[in-house]
Formats: C-alpha cells, structure tokens, sequence
C-alpha cells in the first residue's frame, strides 16, 4: 500500500479543517513546505497538496507552494484544488506536480454539450456529418468515487449509426482507475457523400 500524506494549504498555512469548514481551520505550520518536509522525514515517499484556497475560488492559489514543495522535497506530488481548465492543470503539472487528476473532472465539465460536426473526407478519414453530445455522471459505488464521461455520436440520417465512448476516472483509498470503452452500432456501411 502507498500512501500519500496530505498538506491542505489555506491563505498560504498548512492547515486541517474540522468537518470541511473553513472557518474551523487549525494552522499546524506556517509554511508548507515545514509540513511536507514533516512526512518526508518522517519516511513518506509521496505528498498530495490540497489548494484548499483554489477549490473553494475555482482556480489554483497555491502553484507557487507546489513548486517550492516538489522542488524541496524530492518526492512525487500529486495536487488538486480548483483545477478546472486545462490551463490550471497544465501550470500545476510546469511547477512540477507528479499528478493533476483533480483537474480531469475540470476539463470534463468544460467539455460542450452538444457539437454539430460536418462530414469530414480526407486521403485518411471518411467520416459522415454527426452531432455528439457530452455527459458527465458522478461514480459514488463500493468506496469507489469518481466520474463517467460519455460520448454519444448520432451520425446523419443517411448513414444511420451510433458510437458512444466513455471515460471513467475512479479512485478508491489508494488506487486510481482511469478506463476507457467504445460501442458502435452502424447500420449502413456506406462512404460520406
């Protein structure tokens, strides 16, 4: 089993929330970087940092600890809180974050609802005219926790067919699943005009 130590940052303190509440907050060090350096010593080969500022305002307000804490601890961070778009988890990923899986959830949120797509006819691809539709379903199963996005292709009516793909992201104690499935029904096997 590995585990992963948590430093929850609020206003720039390593701190514990009773119960979620921000307002129960207890400071246990000034700096992060004090806290992380704690569970290293104390033999932790992996932190997970909880921008708990970034999650309760949408975006990241703690890269900067990030960056400090990976760089002056040595061992693989992971990191969440308000990773929300690709550009958050891509600049907690650049200050050196081992993972941003958090921030997966964000990018499917963001994703659009319904996309019209024209037929597409390349030397490579010969795809018809379809409409997707996106939907994100929360995984709350067994002590699994976590999301299922969906992907619904409904080709033209002259190329009667469906494809849906799913993503499931789940994470349970210490393991994190990342799986991927497709199901496509074509009842017409014919070119895009």
């Amino acid at each position: 089993m590995i585990l992963y130590p948590a430093i929850d940052i609020y206003e720039g303190k390593a701190v514990r929330l009773v119960q979620g509440r921000f307002e129960d907050a207890t400071t246990y060090h000034d700096d992060p970087l004090e806290a992380a350096q704690s569970w290293v010593d104390a033999g932790a080969r992996y932190l997970h940092v909880v921008d708990l500022d970034g999650a309760k305002e949408g975006e990241p307000r703690s890269i900067e600890h990030l960056r400090r804490i990976v760089q002056g601890t040595g061992v693989p961070v992971q990191y969440g809180g308000g990773l929300r778009t690709v550009d958050a988890v891509r600049d907690a990923l650049r200050a050196g974050a081992d993972a941003a899986l958090a921030g997966l959830r964000g990018v499917a949120d963001g994703c659009q609802k319904t996309v019209n797509v024209p037929a597409a006819k390349t030397s490579d691809r010969n795809e018809p005219a379809y409409t997707e539709t996106v939907a994100v379903q929360p995984i709350n199963e067994e002590g699994w926790v976590g999301f299922v996005v969906i992907r619904h292709k409904s080709y033209d009516a002259a190329h009667p067919g469906t494809a849906d793909t799913a993503v499931t992201v789940a994470q349970t104690s210490n393991v994190v699943l990342v799986d991927a499935y497709a199901i496509y029904q074509l009842n017409s096997a014919s070119p895009a005009a």
